[in-house]
């Protein structure tokens, strides 16, 4: 799986996803090895020349990588929320990006900013906070 930022507003399901909302995809071949291409250095051997020349990747890798579903060495990705999450180990998450203990990726919408959360909020926090 990846994720993906929304540049247009979408329609799945009778939900409609907006523009800016970050959503869980699931990866494919062609996708996969289309990253691989772009973060790998691939060559193959010359039989004429002897040389190692520039290559795309082979299909059987990618095909590899996908079919080690429980097996990757990737980070599990949970879900992706886009405000400040409690966590179920009672932590707040209110730092954007991967939190690697949980799985959960805080994806705020491009410019949407929220306040400080207090690592142990007192009740008088609590009550401020409502309004």
């Amino acid at each position: 799986m990846r994720t993906v930022r929304l540049d247009v507003d979408v329609q799945e399901g009778g939900l409609i996803l907006p523009a800016g909302d970050t959503v869980i995809q699931l990866v494919d071949r062609d996708w996969l090895l289309d990253a691989m291409a772009r973060v790998g250095d691939w060559r193959k051997h010359s039989p004429n020349d002897g040389k190692w020349r520039r290559a795309d990747p082979i299909q059987k890798y990618a095909n590899g990588v996908l079919a080690r579903v429980g097996w990757w060495p990737f980070p599990y990705l949970r879900t992706v929320v886009d405000v400040p999450t409690f966590l179920p180990d009672g932590r707040v998450l209110t730092t954007a990006g991967y939190d690697r203990t949980s799985g959960v990726l805080f994806a705020p919408r491009p410019g949407v900013t929220w306040p400080d959360v207090p690592v142990e909020p007192t009740k008088t926090d609590a009550e401020a906070a409502d309004g």
